[in-house]
């Protein structure tokens, strides 16, 4: 409660109401898929979007929802969208050049082995940039970004808490459009492998969080108040893994040892837990 207190109630988070589902259009990319766009208010003034990646298909967008087996939803930073924005939907990231730089190598490859998920049955790809990210930047300067973190400091929270209530808020939707056995994964990389982290602690309907080069460093990691005075990482990461089962890629061993000890400990009755 101390780190996320500044979270909404609940029970005046907006449900269905706010939901609305647009085609996009691609300039390029392969013909091959189809994405829609959900929007909807992560709070109240926050309206946020998630992408849905499909095999293109002749039946209607909920017939074809209904139908899936499993979906994975990626936790984009804005270097990550910027190279979805560019290979999938076929044009220039939406936001500020400070926020939004072109994607790099390793977000090139990342997204390419996300987008293989495509290739089998049932399967559907969800790419999420959470407020102040991607499509989602705030515009200004460097100076101005400063000010807009600070801000979130002052109502007792930090910009990065309120990204994770984001996460939670998309699992929530794409739920709500799934059928009930359905699998939803939850897919970060880099910092925001702690974001989907966290959010799964806080989340009961997803089936596992797939996190690959976790930061241990404190300054690469998102700023929780109070958190690093309660928790390491490794504990963090324990949390997760009592909630659902975790696979982690290029994690280090200080982080990852100590939770696969505790998976395979006789008494431990939480989720599986995988280091590639």
């Amino acid at each position: 409660q101390r780190c996320f207190a500044a979270w909404p109630p609940e029970t005046t988070t907006p449900r269905h109401e706010s939901l609305r589902i647009e085609t996009l259009e691609r300039s390029s990319g392969s013909p091959d898929i189809v994405v829609h766009r959900l929007h909807f208010d992560s709070e109240q003034f926050v309206s946020v979007s998630v992408d849905l990646v499909l095999r293109a298909g002749d039946a209607d967008l909920s017939s074809r929802v209904s139908e899936l087996k499993s979906i994975n939803l990626v936790v984009a930073d804005s270097e990550l969208w910027s190279e979805y924005a560019s290979t999938v939907l076929g044009v220039a990231a939406v936001g500020d050049a400070t926020n939004a730089k072109s994607g790099d190598d390793k977000s090139t490859v990342f997204l390419k082995k996300q987008l293989e998920v495509l290739q089998a049955d049932g399967a559907a790809l969800a790419v999420f940039a959470p407020r102040g990210t991607g499509p989602h930047s705030w515009k200004g300067d460097s100076k101005k970004q400063t000010q807009i973190r600070r801000r979130f400091q002052l109502i007792g929270t930090t910009v990065d808490s309120m990204r994770v209530w984001d996460v939670r808020r998309a699992v929530q939707i794409l739920r709500q459009q799934l059928s009930d056995p359905a699998q939803l994964h939850l897919v970060g990389n880099g910092k925001n492998a702690w974001l989907a982290a966290v959010a799964a602690v806080f989340e009961s309907d997803v089936d596992s969080v797939r996190l690959t080069s976790l930061p241990e460093s404190r300054d690469e990691r998102p700023v929780f108040l109070n958190a690093d005075r309660s928790l390491a990482p490794q504990e963090l990461l324990a949390l997760t893994l009592h909630r659902t089962n975790v696979v982690t890629t290029g994690a280090t061993a200080d982080v990852s040892k100590p939770v696969a000890r505790l998976a395979q400990d006789s008494r431990w009755r939480g989720g599986t837990f995988q280091a590639d």
